[in-house]
């Protein structure tokens, strides 16, 4: 499945160097909501879709807009510092 933000990683990657090696999850989706709001809705949106299109009973795989990018931030946080161990 395709990413549902474009330039995923130069974002995150950004966001992390503007907030440093200390910024915590919350930190890190307050700043991804003010400097990317376009993409934010999106992800609601997104959601929303996928909510409305999910028949009774059945879940679908994504998890909720805040969860999204609670596992962005984990995952980019952890690749950003593997790569600064390494070089």
């Amino acid at each position: 499945m395709p990413s549902l933000i474009n330039r995923k990683k130069a974002k995150a990657y950004y966001i992390l160097d503007l907030l440093g090696e200390t910024c915590t999850e919350s930190e890190f989706v307050d700043k991804f909501k003010e400097l990317y709001s376009k993409d934010w809705m999106l992800i609601v949106s997104k959601f929303e879709e996928e909510e409305q299109n999910t028949k009774v009973g059945k879940r679908h795989p994504m998890p909720n807009p805040d969860q999204y990018m609670k596992n962005m931030f984990r995952n980019f946080k952890n690749r950003k510092d593997a790569e600064n161990k390494e070089g």
